[in-house]
């Protein structure tokens, strides 16, 4: 297994590259995120029985169907005690992914020129920005005050705090976005909770935040894929839980949390005039979003208990596993774990020469994880960071602990 991960990585690798790096050679991979636990059993036979019918074949209607989007008001209603959210809030989507595409050219078509980013971003958030803007993630970044532009895509610079004695930039900076919006940036795309880091906004800082943008006329989009995966007693917040914002477009779905990655079934929540016009622009482009829908809408109907319980079960396992994986990193490289407070990864401070020297040591210890600077704007060959993710079984997480501590 080590003489295969001595071989060279290729150059400026994303976790998808050391990913299929990983699958060729036999090397466990913590680089991209995927949930391993099934699916709820019970969601499956649902989704088994709904295939079967007669109208399985047939285009869904273009804001979702109106049973799947009445199961989710009910959903946000009694588990966030979303009182304002009705049918007529949500859109059904492609994913989070086909959530933000919708969002992204809905900021287009208002006129944003610049979208920005908290440093560190979600990878694949700059990606969805250049592919809807038609910018290059290829093209130089010029810099700014408050961090750097590129294309489309303004990477805002992150606060620097000391962990393990290395200086990161982690922490959300508000001088920095404070200034980007009066710089002319027009909409901002924010996970919370936050990939990579796995911190949780709090209420009183994603109050902020809004407050912010409606100041400057700027649209915020709210990344929450991992609003149901918060640890311990941290809770997460939504400004929708309180009432419609009008500047605030949220973006949910069930890949993590439901283990459904390959379901491509999630949900906007936005005032109505806003979904009005984010699903003229999410139907050209996805026709319909899947079948799925019927079988989630089925799921939250009738089953809530059963989804608190799988929820509680994958928590509980990702919390598990990061339990035993800390440690094992930090005695086999010396390196300080960064417990997360949310989302499905946990990063760490390291102290190699490079993010990628550190990806190569763990993989000549038989496995592949994330390098920190493909979360930054621009070539950045050494954040202090890396991250693994926690949703693997309990037989795989030993092995991996075996292989580091061996």
């Amino acid at each position: 297994m080590s003489e295969h991960a001595r071989e060279p990585l290729p150059e400026n690798a994303t976790m998808r590259d050391i990913f299929d790096y990983c699958k060729k050679h036999n090397i466990h991979s913590l680089a991209q995120g995927m949930i391993e636990l099934p699916p709820p059993e019970l969601l499956r036979e649902i989704l088994s029985v709904i295939v079967s019918g007669t109208t399985v074949h047939q285009y869904r209607a273009r804001q979702g169907e109106e049973v799947y989007r009445d199961a989710i008001a009910s959903h946000l209603n009694s588990e966030w005690g979303a009182k304002a959210v009705t049918a007529a809030n949500i859109m059904a989507t492609q994913g989070v992914s086909g959530g933000i595409i919708a969002s992204l050219l809905y900021a287009r078509a208002k006129g944003v020129k610049h979208v920005g980013m908290l440093q560190p971003f979600y990878t694949y958030h700059k990606l969805q920005v250049h592919s809807v803007y038609g910018t290059s993630g290829t093209a130089e970044c010029e810099e700014r005050s408050w961090g750097s532009v590129q294309g489309a895509c303004a990477f805002i610079n992150g606060a620097t705090t000391t962990i393990g004695g290395v200086e990161v930039e982690i922490e959300v900076n508000w001088e920095a976005i404070a200034s980007a919006l009066d710089d002319g940036v027009g909409a901002l795309i924010v996970c919370n909770p936050i990939n990579p880091s796995g911190r949780v906004l709090k209420e009183e800082e994603v109050k902020k935040m809004v407050q912010m943008c409606a100041d400057k006329g700027a649209l915020l989009i709210l990344d929450e894929c991992y609003a149901d995966l918060t640890f311990g007693d941290v809770t997460h917040y939504c400004p929708m839980h309180d009432s419609v914002v009008d500047n605030v477009i949220v973006v949910r779905g069930f890949s993590k949390v439901l283990g459904v990655q390959s379901w491509r079934v999630g949900y906007v929540i936005a005032s109505e005039e806003l979904i009005a016009e984010c699903v003229a622009l999410h139907d050209p482009i996805y026709i319909s979003v899947p079948i799925t829908q019927h079988a989630m809408a089925v799921y939250f109907k009738q089953d809530a208990d059963n989804y608190a319980e799988h929820r509680a079960e994958l928590k509980a396992l990702m919390w598990a596993n990061w339990e035993v994986l800390a440690p094992a990193f930090g005695k086999a490289f010396g390196w300080t774990p960064i417990a997360p407070e949310g989302t499905m990864y946990g990063c760490f401070v390291h102290n190699e020469k490079s993010d990628m020297d550190a990806v190569q040591k763990a993989l000549e210890k038989g496995v592949g994880i994330c390098p920190g600077g493909i979360f930054y704007g621009g070539k950045r060959d050494n954040t202090g960071l890396v991250r693994i993710h926690l949703g693997i079984n309990a037989d795989k997480t030993e092995d991996i602990a075996k292989h580091l501590l061996a």
